[in-house]
């Protein structure tokens, strides 16, 4: 009877550890931002739009540079190149390469690549909805992106 009871405790035990366990590997799977995910019209909270297109390439309006440079600045830019999702050192990076831009009212054809990050809900950020940061820090006030359409 003591070895049935010790039994029913062990597989009641492992019962929950597996609960537990799967419970906690869905916090910490990682979602990774797709083409589909991406792929959309994009607004900041001041005003700034990312249009960002299927076959690769986007257009920005009023984006500002402050957010861009890491410095104050009044600046905007608009533009347009091709875009692409990377990931570095644990963290998923939208990466847009400008082939054409206006700064300052003055058109720049050079190039310029800025990344912009990728964060998601949740406690590790990589749960949807996904949004796009300015910055990769919480701790300024820098530009955050949310999908419209």
């Amino acid at each position: 009877m003591e070895r049935n009871n010790l039994l029913v405790r062990k597989i009641i035990i492992m019962g929950i550890l597996s609960i537990f366990s799967f419970g906690l590997g869905g916090c910490f799977s990682e979602q990774i931002p797709t083409k589909n995910d991406i792929v959309g019209v994009w607004k900041s909270q001041y005003g700034e739009t990312l249009t960002i297109n299927n076959d690769s390439s986007f257009i920005a309006d009023n984006l500002k540079t402050e957010s861009l440079y890491r410095k104050a600045s009044k600046e905007k830019i608009n533009g347009q190149g091709n875009w692409e999702i990377v990931k570095k050192k644990d963290v998923w990076i939208l990466h847009l390469s400008f082939s054409i831009y206006v700064k300052d009212g003055i058109k720049n054809d050079r190039g310029q690549g800025f990344p912009l990050y990728i964060r998601g809900d949740g406690f590790l950020g990589n749960k949807l909805p996904w949004r796009i940061h300015s910055w990769d820090e919480d701790d300024f006030d820098f530009s955050v992106f949310k999908k419209v359409e």
